[in-house]
């Protein structure tokens, strides 16, 4: 299809907008009084006897809510009692915990305006409201209004570090014994009469004069075998019993002498005048100490003497040698006791209780468990224990129930942009709102306004007397500039390939968490230092932003944390030219066609068929017209005293 086609198209839409019927100025003013006075009275009588019967669901004055009348603060309890079947106070409820956030700033132009009004009303709206003027004049109207923009930030929910620990506490729980002290008794071998009882073992013979004899030594020995030195708990001599001198030995080494101590124990042969004629028996306990062999004493000594660091893994000895004079006896008595296998409790002292409640209620979230008492080995009991690990901290991430607002939403209200919308957009498990997507609306091109000629007669006035406004001015030509922009901008925007009319460009940009990166900002690209991180893409649909050429299909989170997200991204169908965005906009409404979803926006162009069944008519360019009188006002244009001077010296050259 050649370049020539689509604009003829483009005509043949727009040939279809209806022409007003043709009335005179005065005419026109006439109508428009009778209506006005026509419906004056009917309002009046509407005013004072009004119909009740035509009130919708109007039941007459006999109603159960009569009731309540009189009753204090009955009717509140009743409808506590209702709450909960009421539709509307389950949404009232329900929404209570999610309830749009709204901030006003002092500085917003519409609470500027309205205290300026509330300070001085006639200052603000004008003396000429209260004079009647009549006559033509010259008054400044507006023929393009103030245009707005949308502009979206969020407010987030707000998190927090929490740590705890959980430490290892292991418990031995034993048997009261488990084996005879570590003596495995089927090895025991001795001289002399054993018994053990848990924890006892006796050796030797508990009796009186149990041997004879005159400085009489009886040497005796008992072995037997520990399995395990290292379960050994406790191994001591208690007790000894003896007539009238003992000396005990432990694997060759020399534990006790009794009755008086020393390092030996022998009998020798002593004589008092030294020249051999006579010789005594006598005992010998230390380098130069000596006894008589007879000391007429059965001894029970009650001992504490710890043995334990001389037995050993495998074979020991013990050996006893009593020396008696007349009648004598000689036993040991050993407290053992051993270290039985355990049978171990662990127990995980912690204090991350609340934190576990918190996670299981969905409002916190494990982020790590480090060992910070690693791998090894302790002496638990007495006994070495290993562990891998004897001490956890763990950290969680809870959300704290609070929100803060990106720095862009304060951005956007130092431009004096008005909030007019909060959603929410994510909640916790508990129903509280995790993200708000608070929309404002931001002006973006000031008003066009131009010089005319008011001949109507009478102006509005303030007390209501009159009303007529006189004329507004012709819009023809900003109709006209709209209509003629729209078929160039279809020449031009054609794809002859796929055979597509303003075909538009997926283009997205992102935001992180608490606007620590914005690139979706409307404005300020090159200027600020924190847009140095966005792509070329998203440069390039700032700019197309800037210029009007973008719709905005949808948000969605592009980076999703336990509670919210981490990052949004904001979609955009960006469109060659702000005449093809609004051609767009208008008329997919008009055709039923949608934009799809922020993750698959639908940005394709229109067929030349869909063109055709636009009915431009009802397309509204309001938002272009200040482009168009912009470019209408250009320097080149002559000024209107110019015009007049050219069309004055046009009619001269005509007259004769």
């Amino acid at each position: 299809m050649s370049g020539m086609r689509i604009p003829l198209l483009f005509a043949l839409a727009l040939a279809a907008t209806p022409v007003a019927a043709d009335l005179t100025r005065d005419q026109a003013q006439q109508l428009g009084k009778d209506f006005g006075n026509t419906a004056n009275t009917g309002v009046s009588d509407a005013a004072a006897n009004p119909d009740l019967t035509v009130v919708p669901d109007y039941q007459g004055t006999n109603v159960p809510e009569t009731q309540y009348y009189g009753s204090g603060l009955g009717i509140e309890d009743a409808a506590r009692q209702n709450l909960p079947n009421s539709e509307v106070g389950s949404f009232v409820q329900d929404s209570a915990l999610s309830r749009p956030r709204f901030t006003i700033e002092r500085n917003d132009p519409i609470v500027q305006r309205g205290d300026a009004i509330s300070a001085d009303p006639e200052a603000v709206l004008g003396q000429q409201l209260s004079g009647q003027y009549s006559g033509c004049q010259q008054v400044t109207t507006t023929t393009v209004p103030a245009t707005f923009s949308e502009e979206v930030c969020t407010e987030w929910g707000m998190e927090e570090e929490l740590s705890c620990r959980k430490t290892l506490n292991l418990a031995c729980n034993r048997p009261i014994e488990c084996d005879a002290g570590g003596i495995s008794l089927d090895t025991v071998q001795s001289d002399m009469r054993w018994t053990y009882s848990h924890p006892y073992l006796t050796i030797g013979t508990i009796s009186d004069n149990y041997w004879s004899g005159y400085c009489a030594v009886f040497d005796r020995s008992t072995t037997f075998t520990i399995e395990d030195i290292g379960k050994i708990q406790d191994f001591t001599l208690i007790q000894a019993g003896f007539d009238d001198w003992i000396r005990v030995a432990v694997n060759g080494t020399l534990v006790y002498v009794g009755p008086y101590g020393g390092d030996r124990l022998e009998v020798d042969l002593y004589d008092p005048w030294g020249d051999g004629s006579t010789s005594f028996k006598r005992v010998r306990y230390g380098p130069t100490s000596y006894g008589g062999c007879e000391l007429s004493t059965s001894w029970n000594k009650s001992l504490n003497v710890d043995i334990k660091p001389y037995l050993r893994t495998g074979l020991n000895t013990i050996d006893m040698r009593v020396i008696v004079a007349g009648g004598g006896e000689g036993w040991m008595k050993f407290k053992a006791t051993q270290y039985c296998d355990c049978e171990w409790s662990e127990n995980w002292e912690s204090t991350c209780g609340a934190l576990e409640q918190q996670a299981q209620a969905g409002m916190c979230v494990q982020q790590s468990q480090t060992c910070v008492e690693p791998a090894e080995t302790r002496l638990v009991d007495g006994i070495e224990v290993y562990r891998d690990c004897w001490r956890y901290d763990l950290s969680y991430r809870c959300a704290t129930g609070e929100t803060r607002e990106e720095p862009y939403c304060q951005e956007l209200r130092d431009r004096g942009c008005s909030q007019v919308n909060s959603t929410c957009v994510d909640t916790l498990p508990d129903g509280s709102c995790y993200e708000y997507q608070q929309t404002y609306r931001c002006p973006q091109g000031e008003a066009a306004s131009q010089t005319v000629m008011d001949c109507g007669g009478q102006t509005f006035c303030l007390d209501g007397n009159c009303f007529d406004a006189g004329y507004e001015p012709n819009q023809d030509f900003a109709l006209a500039a709209s209509h003629l922009g729209g078929l160039e901008a279809a020449a031009n925007d054609f794809d002859t390939d796929n055979m597509e009319i303003f075909k538009g460009q997926d283009l997205r940009c992102k935001k992180t968490v608490l606007g620590f990166s914005n690139c979706c900002k409307d404005s300020g690209w090159g200027l600020d230092l924190s847009l140095a991180q966005c792509s070329e893409q998203e440069v390039i649909l700032g700019q197309k932003r800037e210029a009007g050429q973008c719709h905005y299909v949808g948000s969605y989170c592009s980076n999703k944390s336990f509670f919210g997200c981490l990052a949004r991204k904001n979609t955009y169908c960006c469109f060659n030219s702000k005449l093809g965005r609004i051609i767009q906009e208008q008329g997919r409404a008009q055709l039923g066609i949608g934009w799809g979803s922020a993750k698959n926006p639908e940005c394709r162009g229109f067929t030349p068929q869909e063109l055709t069944s636009i009915d431009f008519a009802n397309i509204d360019f309001t938002e272009f017209y200040a482009d168009a009188f912009a470019a209408a006002d250009s320097a080149d244009r002559p000024s209107g005293n110019q015009m007049q001077q050219i069309i004055e010296q046009g009619i001269e050259r005509l007259l004769p």
